[in-house]
């Protein structure tokens, strides 16, 4: 199966740590390339970044219409996928970074938020990756 094919297969990754821990990283980057991609078009297109509520409520209704509508709702695996996509990658990027001034082309880094982010991605990935190990220890002691 193509990459394209994995990410949009429905998955909750059931024993498999390795496979869930993929798909919630690939989730976010696509998130933080979705950012990347819209500032880049409206810097080049307008000379000024979009408004970050704008930005964050696009990539949200996409790819929410595209979960549900394409590929049905799948309980916690659908609310989790988007919290990695929107609210990591989207979100944690729009938070990090601010745009130094209007029709500015720089970027301020706010380490902090950075850091708040990282963390809290970190630990829910975690908690995923623990809970497929102990899916699979179980599994083999049946």
């Amino acid at each position: 199966m193509s990459i394209l094919g994995e990410l949009t297969t429905p998955s909750r990754f059931t024993g498999d740590w390795l496979g869930y821990a993929g798909n919630q990283g690939t989730h976010a980057l696509i998130g933080i390339l979705s950012i990347g991609v819209m500032c880049a078009f409206s810097f080049l297109t307008t000379g000024d970044l979009p408004h970050k509520e704008n930005m964050f409520l696009g990539v949200f209704v996409v790819y929410a219409v595209k979960e549900l509508f394409g590929d049905g709702w799948h309980g916690f695996d659908t609310v989790e996928d988007i919290q990695y996509l929107v609210g990591y990658g989207a979100g944690g990027t729009l938070l990090t970074f601010s745009q130094a001034g209007d029709f500015s082309s720089e970027i301020e880094f706010n380490e902090t938020k950075f850091f708040i982010v990282f963390l809290v991605f970190c630990a829910h990935l975690s908690i995923g990756i623990f809970t497929r190990i102990r899916e699979a220890k179980n599994a083999r002691s049946d």
